[in-house]
């Protein structure tokens, strides 16, 4: 049986875990987007022939993205039933957007069924940020909903202010969930709103990295009395730097068996914890060792991904259950757990992309490739297997002739599977990834809608023929799969809650659109699922430029 995975935060905060480190290429990096920054930029198939798509990606131009009120033809496919079944998405998000709108405006996130708003979430100090607003903005922009878009836009503008808060945060949330989506929309508006909110809050979170060793904390108090430097994009190293030292650390620390452990000491600079997962407390680190070559060229990330990928495969944690499914588990004090967390089903797409972009191992290549889609597969299995058609928590693989069974239960609104079946689409242009998407959206819009015109709610139990909801949607359902974890976490005596999230509506909307909407060639996405440009291919990546 799988256990869970506590992420151990003594009064001293020395303990860090790897996804937050993997947040530093997807945030910090970006602030200046500068054009000494000396990588060269990948080349990004896009007729490969290994994964020939029925749509060859198109480069995007900024036509692709303009927002027109109610366009739901903009980038759609000529068949009918998936511009229905896009269609249909684009209302589930009205729907979740609305109940936000009218019950919980300014809050974190909606509880649906009571029809409030929630903001104690222990990752934004119990403030009200209005993360479901910042989360849902890109997808309301690519969607084209321009009446919500500017909603949510004009209140960022207006009543999103760092400066005034003094409040203990999350340093990953903040930077995957806020930088991430202030950069992402700059990148697609030019607005310069967006950077400047960018900049201002990541030089608030610049405090976490005075440790000994460089490494950041995962906590920092926002200082309501501390300004950024200056108000707009200045090129500055500062955040360059602190990407650098962080990753020579890991690079020069010893990792037992090529595996890089969870949890990492910012006081003396070591592992500790002997716990390694590429799912829970350790999927943003490999993620973005992957991306960060994606988007700019970076060939240490990218060395380091294939030596952890490799290690991965060499200690087993790469396994077949007795009737021959592929999954991706994770070991604890030397001990491999026989079981899988739907966190983990993103690396389906995570290997898919490292395949199409691994231009120096063709074995390796073609090998990758098939065990992306056979996880995926597996994940497919852990929904249909359920009474309600959506994927538990937490699943193992002892049991026999049955194979998969539940051993967390509840469903989250998660958006990983899909995310694995929009990342697959694009590169094999495979009809099955988008039926499997389609399957998850009736799921949902059956078991989790909260009334006709309600918003969305997870699931208790999807064993369950009439599963109870949980009476929360997550600011990521907007973001992602239309994604939040809400693990325990301690601090000292005192349990906080750690918020982990991704956005299922925008991959299931992408699923269902056109190859040119985010075309993976000129775009990567971010963990919390907001899309960033790549490097040398896409005239969106704005390089920096000095104040007039």
């Amino acid at each position: 049986m799988m256990s869970k995975h506590y992420f151990l935060r003594p009064k001293r905060k020395v303990l860090y875990g790897l996804f937050s480190i993997g947040l530093l290429s997807f945030g910090f990096v970006f602030i200046g987007w500068n054009p000494l920054w000396d990588f060269e930029p990948i080349q990004m198939p896009r007729n490969d022939t290994r994964y020939s798509s029925k749509q060859s990606p198109q480069s995007l131009k900024e036509t692709d993205i303009t927002v027109v009120s109610g366009d739901t033809a903009r980038g759609s496919d000529p068949d009918p039933n998936v511009r229905f079944r896009r269609d249909f998405v684009v209302k589930m998000m009205v729907d979740a957007w609305d109940n936000y709108r009218d019950h919980a405006w300014e809050e974190n996130e909606l509880k649906p069924i009571s029809k409030v708003g929630y903001s104690d979430n222990t990752c934004f100090g119990g403030t009200k940020f209005g993360a479901t607003i910042v989360d849902a903005v890109d997808t309301l922009y690519i969607m084209g909903l321009n009446e919500q878009y500017q909603m949510a836009r004009q209140w960022i503008a207006e009543h999103l202010d760092f400066g005034s808060i003094k409040v203990e945060v999350s340093v990953f949330e903040m930077n995957i969930r806020f930088v991430g989506g202030f950069l992402s929309m700059y990148a697609l508006t030019g607005d310069i709103m967006y950077k400047d909110k960018a900049y201002n809050l990541a030089t608030k979170l610049l405090p976490a990295f005075d440790t000994p060793v460089g490494i950041p904390y995962g906590w920092v108090t926002l200082n309501g009395d501390k300004e950024g430097k200056e108000n707009h994009i200045t090129g500055d190293p500062v955040f360059r730097d602190k990407v650098n030292r962080v990753r020579k650390i890991i690079k020069e620390t010893d990792s037992p068996n090529g595996l890089y452990w969870s949890q990492f000491d910012p006081i003396y600079g070591n592992f500790v914890g002997n716990y390694v997962s590429i799912g829970p407390m350790g999927d943003s680190f490999y993620e973005y060792l992957l991306k960060s070559y994606v988007q700019t060229g970076d060939d240490e990330a990218r060395e380091m991904y294939d030596k952890a990928m490799d290690a991965m495969e060499t200690n087993g944690l790469i396994r077949y259950s007795e009737t021959g499914l592929v999954y991706f588990t994770d070991m604890n004090n030397q001990q491999i757990n026989e079981g899988m967390s739907h966190l983990t089903c993103f690396t389906g797409g995570l290997l898919a992309l490292g395949a199409l972009t691994d231009i120096k191992n063709d074995t390796r290549t073609t090998r990758h490739m098939k065990i992306a889609q056979e996880i995926t597969n597996t994940c497919h299995e852990s929904y249909i297997r359920t009474d309600s058609n959506l994927g538990p928590e937490s699943f193992s693989f002892n049991n026999g002739e049955a194979d998969i069974s539940g051993v967390e239960r509840e469903y989250k609104l998660r958006p990983e599977v899909v995310e694995s079946y929009f990342v697959l689409w694009r590169l094999t242009g495979e009809d099955k990834y988008r039926d499997w998407g389609w399957e998850v959206a009736e799921a949902i819009q059956k078991h989790c809608k909260t009334g006709e015109k309600g918003g969305y709610s997870g699931l208790e139990d999807v064993y369950s023929r009439h599963p109870q909801q949980d009476d929360l949607q997550q600011s990521f359902f907007l973001a992602e799969t239309l994604k939040v974890d809400a693990g325990q976490m301690h601090r000292g005596s005192t349990v906080r809650i750690f918020c982990y999230n991704k956005s299922s509506r925008k991959y299931l909307y992408l699923l269902f659109s056109s190859n040119e909407v985010i075309d993976l060639s000129d775009w990567v996405f971010n963990t919390e699922g907001h899309p960033l440009p790549i490097k040398g291919r896409n005239p969106f990546y704005r390089p920096f430029m000095p104040p007039i």
